[in-house]
């Protein structure tokens, strides 16, 4: 509800003072769009606000979906929500740009936005991933690669190995331990989703441990007795040993 509220109030007073001071457009009449004076004259720009609409969506999107896992809630993505953030964002930098166009000068603002943009659209493609949305993902993903080229590592990565860069940021390119590590808490985090009714989320997650697992094996390639994982078996059974042993701090009460 605060996130609606907030996006609601926030779109009202773009529109109350757009016709409140709009005076005149290119044709001596108004146009819906505030120049630098009109913005002035109306208390300064509009950025604020503008933020305030698409950073509430995403807000809405990244944390808006309630895991109920009792006694405690956590709050997860609401992946629906992604085409909706993203159409935000670039509304609210097309109106930036038209402001802009308007007053004959160029803010860098929306460039700004576009930042945002991108980095949404990163995270949101590898959630879509691990919540095993696989087709929404690989649209989601041509799409950002489309208009952002530069936000994958490296040209003609596949979603798979994006995905998987994702978490090997965190893991180091060959660290045995920590690469252990994430796979470890990949397939924690599938266990306990299976374990409250998440299927998505645990095939997702699941599908990501093996998928880095394999990678991992592959990119050490002959130095595998020195520095190989155990099989992926093995790292499931000692994952659920620690998950079911007696007082587990992974196992709510």
């Amino acid at each position: 509800m605060p996130d609606a509220h907030a996006i609601y109030w926030a779109q009202q007073g773009i529109e109350d003072v757009t016709e409140r001071f709009d005076v005149t457009g290119p044709d001596e009449v108004p146009d819906g769009v505030l120049n630098t004076e009109e913005e002035e004259a109306a208390g300064g720009d509009f950025l604020k606000l503008r933020r305030i609409i698409y950073q509430a969506l995403q807000q809405a999107c990244m944390q808006g979906r309630l895991i109920s896992q009792p006694p405690n809630f956590n709050y997860g993505w609401n992946v629906d929500l992604v085409g909706r953030t993203s159409e935000s964002y670039e509304k609210q930098m097309e109106a930036k740009r038209q402001e802009d166009a308007a007053s004959n000068t160029d803010t860098g603002l929306a460039e700004h936005m576009s930042t945002g943009h991108k980095n949404f659209l990163r995270s949101a493609v590898y959630f879509l991933y691990v919540y095993n949305r696989k087709d929404d993902a690989a649209k989601w993903y041509k799409y950002m690669v489309d208009l952002y080229p530069q936000s994958i590592p490296a040209p003609s990565l596949s979603l798979d190995e994006y995905c998987v860069s994702r978490v090997q940021e965190d893991a180091g390119e060959t660290d045995h331990n920590q690469t252990k590590a994430v796979i470890g808490g990949l397939l924690l985090q599938a266990f306990q989703y299976a374990a409250v009714g998440e299927d998505d989320q645990f095939v997702g997650h699941k599908s990501l441990a093996i998928q880095l697992y394999n990678r991992f094996e592959k990119e050490i390639g002959i130095s595998t007795n020195r520095v190989g994982l155990p099989p992926f078996k093995e790292l499931e059974r000692q994952v659920l040993e620690d998950l079911f042993r007696p007082n587990s701090p992974y196992m709510h009460p």
